[in-house]
């Protein structure tokens, strides 16, 4: 388990971390959400110690014992992973060279057989003597999570690691995770993809440094109370022009676009009878649908930019 109690980040005028909370349990995929700026990034380098935190604590719990990890933490605790945004690889290195080097900075008693083990488990074999400063972004990305696995760790902590996969490269890459998670791998997953955060066990979204809304993909709306509505015509030109035309929103209402028409989202339960009208004379069918997590993760992207 990986527990964060009450952490703040400053870096001059500009908090990254407000009081952030939240538990990781073993054995679950926890997805950190939020626009760019709103902390992830720190949050994962604190939990790893990279970052000292201004205040708060880290606690890992395994199965044997409780460490915990202080502010003044002097270099990472061993059984965690970490793979951050650009990787952290060296370019003018093979990808075998990388990872024998990651395994002997890890004080691995047999560093040429958990490289050797490790390309195999992660499909490098035909990459390893290539310089990795000549891999595509995906190929990297995969050679950065070959390195954060080579200890076996039990934390596993990645901010964005699917930038510069390919949709086949992505699924083969949660698949990996979900077997990790499967063996009792507690993972720590930053993400902006709306499919990705679907995959998690539990999600949380950040902003401006807090944890603003949490809880399964599934229940996300739910806990957030929206509700949503299709808006959709066999004859009127629906477009965003014709929208913009509409009687203005109440605050609570969000508009996007739908595969077959448009959407619209509020945490209030019925719209606006100035919108219904509307919809009538313009023969748009406006019909009641469940929200989902793209609803959800839309409505608190709105959110905070009204805040800002």
């Amino acid at each position: 388990m990986i527990k964060l109690d009450n952490l703040h980040k400053s870096f001059g005028s500009v908090k990254a971390l407000a009081g952030l909370s939240l538990t990781i349990n073993t054995g679950e995929i926890y997805g950190l959400l939020g626009a760019n700026g709103a902390g992830k990034t720190t949050a994962v380098r604190i939990i790893c110690g990279l970052l000292k935190p201004d205040m708060g604590t880290v606690h890992f719990q395994t199965n044997s014992a409780e460490n915990v990890l202080k502010p003044a933490l002097s270099q990472p605790f061993k059984p965690i992973g970490y793979m951050p945004q650009r990787g952290g690889l060296y370019d003018d290195l093979t990808v075998l060279e990388n990872i024998r080097f990651f395994a002997r900075a890890h004080g691995l008693k047999e560093p040429n057989l958990a490289a050797e083990n490790v390309l195999q488990s992660n499909g490098l074999i035909p990459r390893a003597s290539q310089l990795v400063g000549h891999l595509s972004g995906g190929w990297r990305q995969r050679v950065a999570l070959a390195t954060a696995l080579l200890h076996a760790p039990r934390f596993l902590l990645l901010d964005e690691p699917t930038v510069g996969l390919d949709p086949q490269a992505r699924t083969a890459m949660w698949q990996q995770l979900r077997s990790l998670s499967d063996n009792g791998v507690a993972i720590l997953v930053t993400t902006h993809h709306v499919d990705e955060a679907a995959r998690c066990d539990r999600i949380g979204y950040l902003e401006s440094g807090k944890l603003t809304a949490q809880d399964v993909p599934a229940q996300l709306a739910v806990s957030l109370n929206l509700h949503a509505w299709s808006l959709s015509s066999s004859h009127a030109v629906l477009n965003q022009t014709a929208l913009n035309l509409a009687p203005p929103n109440i605050k609570s209402t969000i508009c996007q676009r739908d595969t077959n028409g448009y959407r619209l989202i509020s945490n209030n339960p019925a719209l606006p009878p100035t919108i219904n009208a509307w919809a009538s004379e313009q023969g748009i069918d406006v019909s009641t649908i469940a929200p989902n997590l793209s609803d959800a993760l839309d409505w608190l992207a709105s959110a905070n930019q009204e805040s800002h």
